[in-house]
């Protein structure tokens, strides 16, 4: 079975639906649901998604699949459609180079064709070393992020489930959120609400953000897909409006693991006062919910690691990074610094 050889080959979504879904729930199992398909490659309001199948050659048996979702990318200012690469698996007996380099080159295809300008992919260490073999390293790594709201699991690690810790940590506490209450919205001059901004407002907020060069463009139809109408998470946006009802900004969250909240987006295009109004009623819902913190994670050097740093996060550890394949030659595109990225615009 190892030396077996494959054949690769585009996909039709609808013959091969099923084929997809098996080799997803043998490999990448919370992938490899009906429900996730039809939402991920056939809702998107940039386009229907394109896939790859690897067959063997003995027996027609469909061993691989990768898919590739289209995404709105502006770049400077212009709005371009990309590829977002995803859902890349292999049955175990496959698994070798060989075979992975032949689905992933087929994937790459259409940007090396000229269809689409590039393509972007946040791959595992695995595929990462097959991009390296193709020539292409990360534009930078995964950064995470985290906030603290409570702190008794550290305390009592170290100095064991007594009394006297918890009547510390009721002080302790006490002053995180007093820290926390001071980013309220209001002292800012915001309206923050748990709801879903109109999408005219959502529309407008898009098309005024300016900077910086290269982000996903985030259209109110992409928005309610991406989030509301997700088939794997259930979100939640707060939304921050100025006076006149003008939507400044929003933030999207979900409950994470350990009792967490992940932020997933941050858009407050050119104020910083509105992120901090929007951390402040995220910080506010994680102490309502009990939490023990936030997190969040960012492409490393981007401008959204920098907000997050001066908004109180501390920095964790680094992940798999961002990998980019284009032919077209663009300023800035392999500086991190040019570019937004933030967890949620990793494909799903």
């Amino acid at each position: 079975m190892a030396r077996a050889t494959v054949a690769v080959r585009a996909a039709r979504l609808d013959e091969d639906r099923d084929a997809i879904l098996a080799v997803l729930s043998r490999n990448l199992s919370v992938a490899g649901t009906k429900s996730r398909f039809d939402w991920l490659y056939r809702s998107n309001p940039a386009g229907t998604s394109l896939a790859w199948v690897a067959e063997d050659t003995a027996t027609g048996e469909v061993v691989g699949t990768s898919a590739a979702h289209p995404k709105k990318l502006v770049m400077d200012g212009r709005v371009e459609t990309v590829l977002n690469l995803s859902d890349f698996a292999f049955d175990r007996a496959y698994r070798t180079v060989g075979p992975a380099l032949k689905l992933l080159r087929a994937s790459l295809r259409p940007i090396d064709e000229g269809s689409y300008v590039l393509s972007y992919d946040h791959p595992s260490p695995a595929m990462s070393a097959l991009y390296t073999r193709l020539g292409r390293r990360p534009l930078a790594p995964w950064r995470r992020y985290a906030r603290r709201l409570r702190v008794q699991d550290l305390a009592r690690a170290r100095f064991g489930d007594r009394r006297v810790v918890d009547v510390a940590l009721a002080g302790v506490h006490l002053a995180i959120r007093a820290r926390d209450r001071l980013l309220d919205g209001r002292s800012h001059g915001f309206d923050v609400r748990a709801e879903l901004p109109p999408a005219a407002e959502l529309d407008r907020v898009d098309a005024e953000w300016n900077a910086p060069r290269y982000r996903v463009a985030r259209s109110a139809a992409y928005v309610k897909w991406r989030f509301v109408d997700n088939a794997m998470w259930r979100h939640q946006v707060l939304a921050a409006y100025a006076k006149g009802g003008r939507l400044a900004g929003y933030l999207v969250h979900r409950d994470g693991e350990n009792d967490t909240i992940k932020v997933l987006d941050v858009v407050a295009p050119g104020d910083a006062r509105v992120a901090r109004a929007l951390l402040g009623a995220v910080l506010g819902v994680g102490w309502a919910t009990a939490k023990r913190g936030l997190s969040v994670t960012v492409l490393a050097g981007s401008p959204a690691e920098r907000l997050v740093g001066e908004l109180g996060f501390w920095k964790r550890q680094d992940g798999p990074g961002v990998v980019l394949w284009s032919r077209a030659e663009r300023r800035g595109l392999d500086d991190p610094g040019q570019w937004w990225m933030v967890e949620g615009d990793e494909d799903v």
